[in-house]
């Protein structure tokens, strides 16, 4: 089987989620993925993945300009001239046997479709594509594709979203949950150690984050916790001894480094990140921590498959007493179900499923 892998998004944090597919899928597929720059050059000397270069500027997209609307206007434009570039992996094979799209824009997308040779299925792997389609001119357009595709969507609860709500045909959505890459389970706190909490998604409550500084400001109620708590925020910086604001891109190793020594994970999603799945809420569950979220379908689902590991907040003062009550210790029990609910091996079967490996 020859699978062609678009990916229009780029997006830094999508990265490495991509590639650990994309691994999954080379164990009975041969993959030839659009390169941009070296976006993927890690994935060169893995059996069945073929690389091929479309000449793409991957920082063209964080260097667009200010203001909203000239800026809307120019990432659109970018976006299709990127999908342009794209069609050079048609041009340099023949014969796919599926089209997979990994990161896209509903409006763009459907003016793309038209460049995609007509008899190969097109699989699109959703993101927040589910929450922009709210939108009623993004839904208008994703009304012209969404039964001519196949959809990948990362839980049931999304699923059921687009059959229900969106009306898109039962069978042309699959479920692929989130993969994670490792199975770690870690040793409970010792007595006395203070415990960390890291928000470090790119997706924060900017207001919660504001809340968390402003009362640490006018209280330092951190002090007389037992935690220290590192946050990522696109608005706010603040640093003391207890807690941390960051505007920043952490690279691997800064991520891997938080999530090692984290004991709990603060998944402060807005109220728009609905239809869609927060990474660092999965690596929770890869590396073993406890998780605070926000009462999102996502957070929801978790905590009804492991209550002990999931605790949700609807307010600040929910948010703050989690925090002073301190206690993050690990059921391991429920989190080695959540590890083989999300492990390499399920996820493969169910990519089988989507792509009609062994299926009768």
């Amino acid at each position: 089987m020859k699978i062609a892998v678009l990916d229009f998004g780029l997006s830094k944090t999508h990265r490495r989620f991509n590639m650990e597919y994309f691994r999954a899928l080379s164990e009975f597929a041969e993959l030839y993925i659009i390169n941009s720059g070296s976006y993927y050059n890690e994935l060169e000397e893995v059996d069945n993945i073929h690389i091929v270069e479309a000449g793409i500027d991957v920082n063209a997209q964080y260097n667009l300009p200010r203001n909203p609307v000239i800026r809307a206007v120019a990432a659109r434009k970018l976006a299709l001239s990127n999908m342009k570039k794209n069609r050079v992996i048609f041009e340099r094979e023949k014969n796919f046997d599926y089209v997979l799209i990994m990161g896209y824009e509903v409006i763009t997308f459907s003016l793309f479709k038209l460049y995609i040779p007509r008899g190969i299925p097109i699989v699109l792997f959703e993101h927040q594509q589910i929450d922009e389609i709210s939108n009623l001119v993004k839904n208008l357009f994703f009304s012209l594709y969404k039964n001519k595709v196949n959809h990948i969507v990362m839980e049931e609860t999304f699923k059921d979203f687009l059959i229900n709500k969106k009306k898109v045909k039962r069978e042309n959505v699959f479920v692929v949950h989130y993969l994670i890459r490792t199975m770690k389970v870690f040793d409970k706190k010792q007595k006395g150690e203070r415990y960390s909490i890291i928000g470090i998604s790119s997706n924060n409550d900017e207001k919660i984050i504001s809340e968390l500084v402003e009362e640490e400001r006018r209280t330092q109620f951190l002090k007389d916790t037992n935690c220290n708590i590192v946050l990522r925020s696109k608005c706010t910086q603040y640093s003391d001894q207890y807690l941390k604001v960051e505007n920043k891109f952490y690279s691997d190793a800064e991520y891997d480094s938080l999530f090692g020594k984290a004991d709990a994970v603060l998944a402060a999603s807005p109220k728009d990140f609905v239809h869609r799945m927060s990474g660092p809420v999965v690596n929770a569950i890869e590396a073993g921590k406890i998780v605070i979220g926000t009462e999102s379908p996502q957070v929801v689902n978790f905590q009804r498959l492991s209550p002990n590991n999931f605790r949700i907040y609807k307010n600040f003062e929910e948010l703050k007493n989690i925090i002073l009550n301190g206690r993050f210790d690990i059921d391991v029990e429920e989190l080695q179900f959540l590890q083989k609910r999300h492990s390499r091996e399920n996820i493969t079967k169910e990519l089988k499923k989507c792509f009609q490996i062994g299926v009768d």
